[in-house]
């Protein structure tokens, strides 16, 4: 009898540390998605404010401009970072398009390195060796678009 109890203990030892892992990484998993979810609230907060200080962002002009960049796409809930060169095809305050070949999901954050500046954005499209992007719409991004618009333009 005494050896079954020991033994209904030990498993029930290693149940609860089962379960303390378990948990462990539910916990973990649960943080990483309300930090998204934060994320992602202060992202449409910005657009919506964007939007009615700009109106259509459509209206803004297209610069076709040919230059060396950097993309680095970080890896989401584990997946690979992507670090990639390409060239630029055109900019405009709302957003880009490269020339290269990466395979990423739409939707996925992207920091792109032109010129020394670094502007964040959303990946909108990935297909045929163009990547194109949107950029946030909050007044930081919108400073360095339009810096960098400056020097390309001077």
């Amino acid at each position: 009898m005494t050896a079954e109890v020991a033994e209904s203990i030990a498993q029930v030892r290693e149940s609860a540390s089962t379960t303390k892992s378990s948990s462990g990484q539910l916990l973990s998993s649960a943080g990483e998605r309300s930090q998204k979810a934060e994320e992602l609230r202060t992202e449409v907060a910005d657009f919506l404010m964007a939007m009615a200080r700009a109106g259509d962002r459509r209206l803004h002009p297209r610069f076709d401009v040919d230059l060396p960049a950097s993309i680095h796409l970080p890896g989401s809930f584990g997946g690979a970072d992507i670090h990639a060169e390409g060239r630029t095809i055109n900019l405009s305050q709302g957003g880009l398009a490269l020339r290269m070949d990466v395979k990423t999901d739409i939707g996925a954050e992207a920091e792109v390195s032109i010129r020394g500046e670094r502007l964040r954005g959303r990946v909108i499209e990935a297909s045929r060796g163009v990547l194109r992007l949107q950029f946030r719409h909050d007044q930081a991004t919108a400073d360095l678009v339009d810096r960098l618009i400056a020097r390309l333009a001077a």
